[in-house]
């Protein structure tokens, strides 16, 4: 008759019973003998939920994940996931598991604070390492953060109370640079042409100048837009921080130099008095002094305290499109489109080397730490290593495909980075000239083109600007 019928009722009962009784492994055998008998698949995923809820209650968290993620989007079992993982990372963090707890938290960064809970971790994590003298985890730690991230543990303060520790995470960042293991970070858009990008010394602000005379400070820990600074005339072709970071300059096709309160935005001189556009602007290392130049051939050097103009540096034939400081502040060098390299001493307005004329436009400069080492980049896509002493040439690398327009070297001089017209960032060894990376996206003739180019003085992040408006910003990622 109907035994069938009354076999899978008794089932069904049996599994409501069990579900009322919270009895969930009764719940599930019955409900599953019911198979599809009245709305027993609903019950059984309605059991499947408050089984799991049970888990996540138990602390059970790897048995409470696996069955809310059989139960897709039924009720808010995808929202109780990540109740799971961040339950299970509070676990790991109250047993000093801050290796689990990070990786928990990381699967869930806009939930709760959990990104907020994953750093906390990483640091905790960090200080027992360093404490156990452990220094290639302390320094794999290190390299996880961000460097705007850093900033908020201190991590700068720790590093230098532990050579060894800073030590090691400099070899894991070259290791990582020079074998690719790098990643995009985060992009961001300009809204035109990019001409140049700037990083301030602590890596928390990035600005960019472009074609339509904006210059933009953006908050480099989330991607936000902080300032907007309006005023020029004419496309912005340099940026620079002071070596405080407190002041911005900007140069611009207006035959203007601005200089900006990074804190606020504000505006604290504008400086004019050059004949043509301003394409190069740069602070002396001592933050006293402000050099521009451009079309006018010559080299302005102002008092930052009161705008005042000091001394205009005479000697160099043709328009100056880069310009540069020595590390030491006791050299200033400058080049443009006849390829000629002219180096003056700033303090006394001597000009104390000119090279002959090339056949080559002079694209940009790099100078070593210590001063004696000056990198060229050139518009036939060659770089140029000069021993500054007497200015003989060290070496040139020139297999290097299309033109080269910024080039940046990497604070402890191990590094040279260079980007092109063909929309690549390529890593040199400083040593020896060997080419180490080289990444990016291939762009056609049409495309966009790299600009500028900014190192952080960690070497924890390259800033990569193009004239499509992008700015990308890449850091060297730890092994797993």
């Amino acid at each position: 008759r109907d035994a069938s019928f009354l076999l899978r009722e008794s089932f069904y009962r049996a599994g409501l019973e069990a579900l009322q009784a919270h009895d969930w492994s009764s719940a599930r055998l019955a409900l599953e003998q019911a198979g599809d008998y009245r709305n027993a698949p609903d019950l059984l995923r309605e059991r499947d939920y408050w089984a799991s809820v049970a888990l996540l209650q138990q602390g059970q968290y790897p048995q409470a994940w696996q069955q809310l993620a059989q139960l897709g989007d039924y009720r808010d079992a995808r929202l109780l996931q990540q109740e799971v993982r961040y339950q299970a990372g509070l676990s790991a963090m109250q047993q000093h598991r801050w290796n689990e707890a990070q990786a928990e938290f990381d699967q869930i960064p806009t939930y709760r604070d959990a990104a907020t809970l994953s750093s906390t971790s990483a640091y905790q994590h960090l200080l027992d390492a360093i404490k156990a003298e452990q220094w290639e985890t302390a320094a794999h730690i290190v390299m996880q953060f961000p460097p705007w991230q850093a900033k908020n543990h201190d991590l700068p303060a720790l590093l230098a109370a532990h050579p060894l520790l800073q030590q090691t995470v400099q070899t894991q960042q070259l290791a990582a640079w020079s074998h690719g293991q790098v990643a995009q970070d985060r992009t961001l858009d300009h809204g035109s042409p990019v001409y140049d990008v700037a990083l301030s010394p602590d890596a928390q602000v990035l600005a960019s100048g472009g074609l339509q005379g904006l210059v933009r400070l953006w908050h480099t820990a989330d991607g936000s837009l902080w300032h907007t600074l309006s005023g020029h005339r004419g496309p912005v072709w340099s940026v620079a921080f002071s070596s405080d970071g407190q002041l911005l300059a900007s140069a611009s096709a207006d035959a203007t130099v601005r200089i900006w309160r990074v804190a606020d935005g504000s505006l604290v001189h504008i400086l004019t008095g050059h004949e043509h556009w301003v394409n190069q602007v740069r602070f002396s290392p001592d933050g006293l002094t402000l050099a521009s130049a451009g079309g006018d051939a010559h080299i302005a050097l102002w008092r930052v305290r009161d705008a005042r103009l000091l001394q205009s540096l005479q000697g160099h034939p043709g328009d100056i499109s880069s310009l540069a400081f020595s590390p030491d502040g006791t050299m200033l060098v400058a080049g443009g489109q006849d390829g000629v390299l002219s180096l003056w001493d700033p303090a006394s307005g001597v000009l104390q080397y000119r090279s002959p004329a090339q056949p080559t436009a002079l694209m940009g400069f790099a100078w070593s730490a210590d001063a004696a080492t000056l990198v060229t980049s050139m518009a036939d896509g060659s770089l140029r290593l000069w021993n500054t002493a007497d200015m003989s040439p060290i070496r040139t690398i020139s297999d290097r495909p299309g033109q080269v327009l910024s080039i940046a070297l990497s604070p402890d001089d191990q590094l040279l980075a260079a980007s092109s017209n063909q929309g690549l960032v390529r890593l040199w060894r400083m040593s020896d000239g060997t080419l180490l990376h080289t990444f990016g996206t291939t762009l056609s003739e049409y495309s966009a083109h790299l600009a500028g180019l900014a190192f952080a003085a960690d070497a924890a992040v390259l800033a990569v600007g193009q004239d499509d408006g992008a700015i990308t910003l890449w850091r060297p990622i730890p092994q797993s």
